[in-house]
């Protein structure tokens, strides 16, 4: 039987960036030697357990990186091209009127693809997206398979590029989860990437707005970067991932549940007190900006859910979705922290979702998805040692 050992502590101080400093452990400095740290030592090995067992795989030539990264990014391309045809069809958030800031409320809110999309387009010179429009409008791959407007053919290659990318990104940060908190070498970890990445599509059914997947690819990365201890990349991305999408504001509760101990409860209180200070202050900027636009804040649909009913393939659908939560929460209690965080954004996205979203509709839950992805490679590693696993995420 695996003994888990509790991770080093080490003092933190009040700084963000210094906290992340300080919470990082060094690759390349032995570990202490004293009789314990001895004596997990020689109990993981008498369990059969990895050598590196809580540490990451060292990394791999520059070879092996290239490939795995040509391996994500075309499983990545696979999964944007299947849902390419079905981006931003919701009259209310349509792509063209995403991207100029004329969508309704509170798809508007969500600004961080819009604005990258505008940003890039007006690099491109007038004559190539002629060039395109034209295109787009003889083609019919571009046209009829993928939807695309040819009044609007640059914004959608630019939206189609940033999904590929956040996809891609996406994969990247689970290759790095999968070494990091599983210490899986370089083969399986690009394996688990690359099936991370194709099971994005258990939460395919309605549609896909131009924001989904970089919400996706966002969350895998704070997640990573957590799981490194880099505070300082981790507060740099908060305020990116909340433009993208309001939700991304659920990191703070994945830090909460995942640092707790490392803090006092003045320090945790200082921070979570910050990540909400800059959320907020990035919502309301957001808010007076689209304040004109028709629609409302937020939009309810609890008399629709209440009166849902499922047809056949939706209840497959469901089957499958819940199914996976069923596996990754097998042998729940080797792996306490990243269960207790998959329950905890499981009730609050669908409690959010029950009122002010669509039941059924999976795409709502992708801030979960790469904590559950963890566990269920977890459960998987432990059916094939038959034996406990290694906690991946030790509190």
């Amino acid at each position: 039987m695996a003994v888990r050992h509790e991770p080093e502590r080490r003092q933190a101080s009040a700084s963000p960036g210094k906290e992340g400093r300080a919470l990082e452990t060094p690759r390349n400095e032995p570990r202490p030697t004293d009789d314990a740290t001895a004596a997990n030592a020689a109990a993981r090995a008498s369990a059969g357990a990895p050598a590196n067992a809580g540490r990451p795989a060292p990394r791999a030539p520059f070879g092996g990186r290239a490939l795995a990264f040509a391996l994500v990014a075309l499983a990545a391309l696979l999964v944007t091209l299947w849902v390419e045809p079905r981006t931003s069809i919701n009259p209310r958030a349509l792509l063209p009127d995403m991207v100029a800031g004329t969508a309704h409320r509170p798809y508007v809110y969500r600004a961080l693809v819009p604005i990258l999309t505008r940003a890039a387009a007006s690099v491109v010179p007038p004559s190539a997206q002629n060039a395109l429009a034209d295109l787009t409008a003889r083609s019919a791959v571009l046209r009829d398979a993928l939807r695309w407007e040819s009044a609007h053919a640059t914004w959608y290659l630019i939206v189609f590029l940033i999904h590929w990318g956040a996809l891609t990104l996406f994969g990247l940060c689970m290759r790095d989860l999968a070494r990091r908190a599983l210490a899986l070498g370089d083969g399986p970890a690009l394996g688990a990437a690359v099936a991370a990445v194709l099971l994005v599509a258990i939460h395919f059914g309605y549609q896909n707005f131009v924001y989904d997947f970089p919400q996706l690819a966002l969350f895998a990365l704070g997640l990573a970067l957590l799981r490194r201890g880099a505070l300082a990349g981790w507060y740099a991305l908060l305020p990116i991932g909340v433009l993208n999408k309001e939700t991304f504001v659920l990191m703070s509760v994945v830090f909460a549940l995942t640092q707790w101990r490392r803090y006092s409860s003045r320090s945790l209180a200082v921070h979570l007190t910050a990540q909400f200070t800059i959320a907020a202050a990035v919502l309301a900027a957001i808010h007076i900006a689209c304040h004109g636009n028709p629609g409302t804040p937020v939009e309810f649909h609890l008399q629709r859910n209440l009166h849902y009913q499922p047809g056949a393939r939706q209840l497959v659908h469901d089957a499958v979705y819940w199914g996976f939560w069923v596996t990754a929460l097998w042998h729940w209690r080797e792996k306490r922290a990243l269960a207790g965080v998959a329950l905890t954004l499981g009730v609050l996205l669908v409690g959010s979702t029950l009122f002010l979203g669509y039941l059924g509709e999976y795409r709502d839950y992708y801030e979960v998805y790469p904590v559950l992805f963890l566990m269920v490679a977890h459960t998987v590693m432990r059916v094939a040692a038959k034996q406990p696993v290694e906690d991946p995420w030790p509190v």
